[in-house]
C-alpha cells in the first residue's frame, strides 16, 4: 500500500490559491424526510394515489409499476417507497419534473432508454434503489431550469452489456485500443444543478462514464462510491461546457477494470483526496479546458 501526498498535489490555478480551496463540509446537503405516514398502495391503485400537493408517503407492495410521470408536486414530501426494497420495479422513462420535495426509495428500474430523469426540481431524494442496464443512463437530472439539493444515496448501478460505436456503427463491443463499448452510457448524469450528493453507492461493471457532472453543476460531494469496475471512465467532472463549478471527490474506492478513473475538465475547483485507487499509479487525467483558473487538488490519496 502506498499513500501518495505531497506528489500528487497539483494546483492549476492563474487568479486562484491553492489556500483558497474550501473543506469537505463547506456544502451539506439539506436533509429530505418523509412527512407523512406511509399508506400502502399495489400496482393498480397507485397511479390514482398520487397527489399533486402536501405531505404524502406511499408504501408500495411488491410487483411490477407502470413508470413515473410526475409533472408537478409542491406543499410539502412526496415519498414513495417500496416496503421490500427492490421488489418494486418501476417502468422505464420515469419522469420527475417541477416538484420540490420528492424521496424515492428501494425500487428497481430495468432496462429501457433512461431509468429515472429530474427536471426543474429541487429538494429530492433517490436511495437505495437499482438502475439496471439502461442504454442512455440510470439516473439524469436534465438541463434546463437549475435543479438543487439533489441528493443520490446507496443505489446500485449495474450494467455488463456492450453495445457498437454510434459514429460508427460497425464498430462493435471494442474500439481500436481494446476498450470496451459499453451498452449503458452513465449511470449518473447531472445537468444544470446547484447542488448535488453522490454518495454510499455501488457502480459496476462496464459504463462509458459513471458519474458525469455534464454540464453547468454549481457544487457536486461525490463520497464514499465503490466503482466495481467502470469499464471506460469512471468519474467525468466537467464533461463539456459550460463549465461547472466546484466537485469534492472523497473517500470513494476504484477497483476492477476501468480506462480512467478520473477525467477533470471543465471545472473551476476539483478537490480529489482520501480516496483508494487498487491501481500501482494514478488514473487521474487533467485536461486544460475551461476554465483556465481553476484550482485542483490530487492528495492525499491511497494506492494500493
Amino acid at each position: 500500500m502506498r499513500t501518495h501526498i505531497a506528489a500528487a498535489f497539483s494546483c492549476l490555478a492563474i487568479s486562484m490559491a491553492c489556500s483558497s480551496v474550501s473543506s469537505s463540509g463547506a456544502h451539506a446537503a439539506d436533509p429530505i424526510g418523509e412527512c407523512a405516514p406511509g399508506v400502502p398502495v399495489n400496482a393498480s391503485t397507485f397511479a390514482s394515489t398520487i397527489k399533486p400537493t402536501g405531505c404524502q408517503t406511499l408504501l408500495l407492495a411488491a410487483g411490477l409499476y407502470p413508470k413515473l410521470n410526475i409533472t408537478s408536486h409542491s406543499g410539502g414530501v412526496l415519498a414513495i417507497r417500496c416496503k421490500e426494497p427492490v421488489t418494486c420495479v418501476l417502468g422505464t422513462n420515469s419522469v420527475v419534473a417541477n416538484v420540490d420535495g420528492f424521496i424515492l426509495d428501494g425500487v428497481q428500474i430495468r432496462g429501457g432508454v433512461m431509468g429515472l430523469a429530474i427536471k426543474a426540481s429541487k429538494n429530492v431524494l433517490v436511495r437505495r434503489s437499482k438502475f439496471i442496464e439502461q442504454t442512455s443512463a440510470g439516473f439524469s437530472v436534465n438541463p434546463g431550469t437549475t435543479n438543487s439539493n439533489i441528493q443520490v444515496y446507496n443505489n446500485e448501478f449495474r450494467n455488463a452489456q456492450l453495445s457498437c460505436n454510434y459514429t460508427n456503427p460497425d464498430q462493435c463491443y471494442y474500439l481500436a485500443d481494446g476498450s470496451p463499448i459499453s451498452e449503458m452510457d452513465y449511470g449518473v448524469r447531472v445537468y444544470s444543478t446547484a447542488t448535488v450528493d453522490i454518495k454510499g453507492n455501488q457502480f459496476g461493471t462496464v459504463f462509458n462514464h459513471a458519474i458525469s457532472l455534464k454540464t453547468a453543476v454549481a457544487f457536486a460531494s461525490i463520497t464514499g462510491n465503490t466503482f466495481n469496475a467502470c469499464g471506460r471512465t469512471c468519474i467525468e467532472l466537467g464533461q463539456e461546457t459550460p463549465a461547472s463549478g466546484e466537485a469534492l471527490v472523497d473517500s470513494n474506492t476504484f477497483k476492477g477494470a476501468r480506462l480512467l478513473d478520473l477525467n477533470i475538465n471543465n471545472i473551476g475547483k476539483a478537490t480529489v483526496t482520501n480516496n483508494v485507487f487498487y491501481t500501482a499509479i494514478s488514473k487521474i487525467k487533467i485536461t486544460p479546458k475551461s476554465p483556465e483558473t481553476r484550482v485542483i487538488v490530487t492528495s492525499p490519496n491511497t494506492f494500493q
